[in-house]
């Protein structure tokens, strides 16, 4: 922008509002567009927040009547956050358009973090062009938004949090970068990208807001008066007493019971009376106080050494049950846990009067695994048979195929690029994840691995999916076209003869109609009901190493996992993999809005 433009500053302030404006105008400016004119205007409103407060506790005034003050912080009523909105607009009478390119915000003296961000988001950009006018837009890169003349964007900046150390009032910048593209024709324009700043400043608040008086629950006896806060004890008390226990005089006779106040307030010959407590064995009755006495005594209702034993059940003996009569399975013999999990819990055998195990654990693998006596879970044989040891699959994570899927260092090998050409070079159809043909490993195309694997999901699970299918893509064809020693035809099923066969194939087809889940059946155990099997969790878990149990979604450790296999099958030698030569490409891809998945009808 010229230098020898005149800088106008304007901060008015309203109530808990501070707002402030920055103009950059030609030394005589018109009602039209004039060529030659360059400048911006920007304005900017923060709502003040509160910051003497960090927790409840700081506003208590330790008095209990009045009630738990609160402290508002960003989680409670009184948001505690630096909430600013930032309009940026190029003038009427500037004929050029603006690129904004950047926006950026600084908390000036504060004590927390970050003290600055240039993660500012769009709210609005009526009219702008690019993809950075859109809301919830993050200016940067390639996110940018050209305004025309007589148009604004709208930005907000609310991730800072008050600190109580902080300053009042606290300082606020704000940073927008804008080009002139000179779109003009006039002279006197420079494209050199420029900053439009704003200082202001924001005042504190409190942040304590008072709490509500305690009301005492009356507990209901009317005896004692009605139930008030006491300032003295910082409790609830009650009131005077409406009678005086005391006073009443006993003439029942009863032992069990003592007079006094009732809940009407008028003496009453038997409101209190003795509580005996039960020794839940209902065999000697229920124990009752007498009044004679004012003693809890119990009343036999069968003698237990009275009843013989019928029923020949040698783990018990006869006795009186809870309901006081003769029972013949009362009594049972208690058995010692033996500590070993996998022959069952001990119980008696009623033949016998002995204690027995119950049924041994039968692993579903009993060639390669064994129960083990402490845990009762079937682990692997040690050593493991010749038969289970673990195949020869090769597999790494979506993030080890983004990054080696080009040349960006001397020492990067295309290890993406090299094996999608061999299998669509040996097929036909191409390679398709999602109903979308893969034909490369360049970002800014449908048809890119790259544009399937660094994806920002932003909400989506296809994309998530597709991000797990494309990787067990790669890791299917690495492992199916060699046989350690030389090259085999990559013809065939995509992941022939792969653990992970049984899940790709239909998750593939699924993502392609729009879903990510599949209804999965136990062809081993034809008993066993269909169960709904996530292709996110069953595909990530081949491409982690691990073994995906479809009964409940979980994924174990291997044995010998995938990942411990060189990038080395005799017919492909990537090890080592070298520098990793896409990182630059892989994140173009996150940032753009290509997707692999095609899209679906609603």
């Amino acid at each position: 922008m010229k230098e020898n433009l005149r800088t106008i500053l304007r901060c008015t302030g309203v109530a808990l509002v501070v707002v402030g404006a920055l103009v950059l105008l030609p030394a005589a400016a018109e009602a039209q567009c004039t060529p030659g004119n360059h400048g911006v205007s920007i304005f900017k409103s923060c709502v003040s927040p509160k910051n003497s407060c960090a927790t409840d506790a700081d506003c208590s005034d330790g008095v209990f009547c009045n009630g738990p003050e609160q402290c508002a912080t960003e989680t409670a009523a009184g948001s505690n956050v630096v909430d600013c909105t930032i309009t940026l607009t190029n003038p009427t009478i500037h004929c050029d358009d603006l690129t904004v390119t950047e926006a950026c915000d600084a908390i000036t003296g504060g004590t927390g973090s970050p003290a600055s961000s240039c993660d500012i988001l769009v709210i609005s950009a009526p009219g702008g062009t690019g993809p950075g006018c859109d809301a919830g837009s993050n200016l940067g890169g390639a996110e940018t938004c050209t305004l025309n003349p007589g148009e604004s964007i709208q930005f907000r900046a609310n991730y800072y949090t008050i600190q109580p150390a902080d300053p009042d009032p606290l300082g606020d910048q704000a940073t927008v970068t804008v080009v002139d593209t000179c779109s003009g024709g006039a002279g006197g324009c420079s494209t050199t990208p420029s900053n439009a700043q704003f200082t202001a400043s924001t005042d504190l608040q409190s942040g304590c807001s008072p709490g509500t008086p305690v009301d005492c629950p009356s507990d209901g006896n009317v005896c004692d008066g009605p139930e008030f806060c006491d300032e003295a004890i910082d409790a609830c008390n009650d009131g005077p007493d409406a009678a005086d226990s005391t006073t009443c005089g006993d003439t029942d006779g009863n032992a069990c019971t003592t007079a006094g106040c009732d809940g009407a307030g008028t003496c009453d010959q038997g409101h209190v009376t003795t509580v005996c407590t039960d020794d839940s064995n209902v065999c000697n009755g229920i124990p009752a106080c007498n009044p004679a006495n004012g003693l809890c005594e119990d009343t036999d209702l069968a003698d237990s050494t009275t009843c013989g034993d019928t029923d020949g059940n040698a783990c018990t003996t006869a006795g009186c049950d809870g309901a006081g009569t003769c029972d013949q399975t009362h009594n049972t013999v208690t058995c010692n846990d033996d500590g070993n999990v996998c022959n069952g819990p001990e119980a008696c055998v009623p033949a016998t009067g002995l204690c027995d195990s119950g049924p041994d654990v039968i692993c579903a693998d009993p060639i390669c695994t064994v129960c083990t006596e402490a845990t009762g879970v079937c682990d692997p044989i040690d050593p493991l048979p010749a038969e289970c040891q673990p195949g020869d699959e090769i597999c790494r994570t979506p993030g080890f195929w983004g990054t080696h899927a080009g040349t960006e260092k001397e020492s990067s090998i295309d290890i993406t690029g090299t094996l999608i050409t061999a299998w669509n070079n040996a097929n036909d159809p191409n390679l398709n994840i999602c109903g979308r043909e893969i034909t490369n490993a360049d970002s800014g195309n449908v048809n890119s691995a790259l544009e399937a694997i660094c994806v920002s999901v932003k909400g989506d699970s296809r994309r998530q999916l597709a991000r797990q299918l494309m990787a067990g893509a790669l890791n299917c064809i690495i492992t199916n076209s060699g046989d350690g020693d030389s090259c085999v035809s990559l013809t065939g099923t995509l992941c022939g003869g792969v653990s992970v066969e049984e899940f790709f194939t239909p998750c593939n087809a699924a993502c392609a109609a729009g879903d990510v889940t599949i209804d999965f059946d136990d062809d081993d155990d034809p008993l066993t009901p269909d169960v709904e099997v996530s292709c996110i969790g069953a595909i990530d878990c081949f491409n982690n190493g691990g073994n995906f149990d479809p009964t409940d979604g979980s994924c174990d450790e291997a044995i010998d996992s995938c990942h411990d296999r060189d990038l080395d099958n005799g017919c492909f030698d990537f090890q080592p993999p070298g520098a990793a030569g896409s990182p630059k490409d892989c994140n173009v891809a996150r940032k753009n809005e290509i997707f692999v998945p095609i899209p679906v009808a609603p």
